[in-house]
């Protein structure tokens, strides 16, 4: 490549100076399945896409529950045994 090939072309060959895909890269990207903003594989999530059909990765937080209830409540918990013949 020669020295005055935008900064943009050489990082990205298959990039135009204006951002867009040259054909070549556009045809590349058709063949394999790729996406053409990105350039993943469609099946694998993105998060920085911008193609719509593009899966995003789930979410991942954290959720906290805050239980308020009486001072001096228990929980009492109640084991039960097999049916008896007789309550069938």
């Amino acid at each position: 490549m020669s020295s005055d090939t935008p900064a943009a072309s050489r990082a990205n060959p298959g990039i135009r100076a204006d951002g867009k895909l040259t054909q070549e890269e556009r045809e590349r990207r058709r063949l394999k399945g790729l996406c053409y903003y990105c350039g993943l594989t469609i099946d694998l999530p993105a998060p920085d896409c911008r193609n719509s059909r593009h899966p995003k990765p789930p979410v991942v937080g954290r959720a906290t529950f805050t239980i308020t209830g009486e001072p001096e409540a228990t929980i009492k918990e109640e084991v039960e045994g097999p049916p008896t013949e007789s309550e069938n």
